[in-house]
């Protein structure tokens, strides 16, 4: 007789404990069991350094370039004042001469025949918007004096002091023996302005006789606004030992407040006296202008 068995099947939970590993742990085993990244590691590792040397390097070079680019860039705004006031220079001997040679003049000047000087000049003057004009004889007494303000010309009257413009009294003192314009910057006593004044003599008889100078000027504000406008830049003017006389950036700031920004521009003496003595080199300083930050190049005109 056979024993019928049981089968007992024993059904045994297991109990398990979960141990938490560090993030960083589970990484490197992830790394450690890749072959391919170990060998791809160390030259990403090297990429990386190179790229980041790189970026250095780009942003070094960039901002030296940016520099050099702004100092470039000022110089040749220095280049392009000079060249437009060069061109008003010609501009003023050009129009001296086309008096000089109008029918009549010499005659009319020679004879100290004022209402003909006028009747002649006048008309050419008014084509021309000239904004100063003085004529003076041999002796320097002037025979037409004129300025343009606010789209009007007015004849000055007050007797004409010749110390306020040298440039006449040395032609004069030198007669005809030198026939070549003189150019000057200067203050007019009538209107308290600075001008650019170009003086030519005229010769008579055969240039052996001096008859008078023509005298033609353009204010300091015009000029200020041709240079902004062709050199796409802000200038600023010195005279008398680094004295700020005019600047673009005047439209800054009040009307009350420019005899303040013209002192803050003012260059120390020996800044203006080095610009004036090395006419070739042009300095370079950084200035705060109305709280803002602006790259000077200083040089001689």
């Amino acid at each position: 007789m056979r024993k019928k068995t049981r089968d007992f099947n024993f059904n045994m939970g297991n109990a398990a404990v979960e141990l938490k590993i560090p993030w960083y742990k589970k990484i490197w085993d992830f790394l450690r069991a890749r072959v391919r990244l170990k060998i791809i590691l160390p030259y990403l590792s090297l990429t990386l350094l190179v790229m980041l040397v790189g970026v250095y390097l780009l942003t070094s070079l960039i901002a030296g370039s940016h520099g050099e680019r702004l100092n470039n860039q000022l110089q040749q705004s220095g280049v392009v004042v000079s060249t437009v006031l060069a061109r008003r220079e010609v501009t003023h001997r050009e129009f001296t001469r086309r008096i000089e040679f109008t029918e009549g003049f010499r005659v009319a000047l020679s004879e100290k025949d004022v209402e003909l000087i006028e009747e002649l000049v006048t008309p050419i003057i008014s084509a021309e918007s000239t904004e100063f004009i003085l004529i003076v004889d041999e002796e320097g007494q002037p025979l037409l004096h004129m300025i343009r303000q606010e789209g009007e010309y007015i004849e000055v009257q007050k007797p004409f002091i010749l110390e306020y413009m040298w440039i006449i009294r040395d032609l004069l003192e030198l007669g005809p023996a030198n026939s070549d314009p003189k150019v000057a910057l200067g203050l007019h006593p009538e209107t308290n302005a600075y001008y650019y004044f170009t003086a030519i003599p005229v010769l008579v008889d055969d240039g052996e006789k001096l008859a008078g100078v023509i005298t033609v000027g353009t204010s300091l504000d015009s000029l200020l606004a041709l240079f902004k406008s062709n050199a796409s830049a802000d200038v600023t003017v010195y005279l008398e030992q680094g004295k700020a006389i005019a600047s673009t950036f005047e439209a800054l700031v009040a009307e009350d407040d420019i005899d303040e920004l013209l002192l803050n521009l003012s260059l120390p003496p020996a800044v203006y006296e080095k610009a004036l003595g090395d006419i070739n080199n042009t300095q370079l300083r950084e200035w705060e202008i109305e709280e803002r930050d602006y790259r000077l190049a200083i040089g001689a005109l």
